[in-house]
């Protein structure tokens, strides 16, 4: 992935992230600040996904896993 792909990523994938967040949080103030800590980490970090070792939506999920426990 690249950065320029990052406008797709964030409409395809914003939802499941947010959602996900919510559900781990019960928090729509909270889901807000770890979705936007999930995709922006992922912005900066976007060479970092390797799309071998499987989908973008489980690589963003175990990030959102990651903002959660920090």
């Amino acid at each position: 992935m690249t950065r320029s792909d990052f406008p797709i990523v964030f409409r395809e994938h914003k939802a499941s992230v947010y959602g996900f967040a919510w559900r781990m949080t019960g928090s729509a103030s909270a889901a807000d600040d770890v979705t936007q800590d999930c995709l922006d980490a992922l912005l900066n970090s976007a060479d970092n996904y390797d799309a071998s070792r499987g989908s973008l939506r489980s690589y963003l999920i175990r990030m959102t896993l990651a903002e959660r426990t920090l």
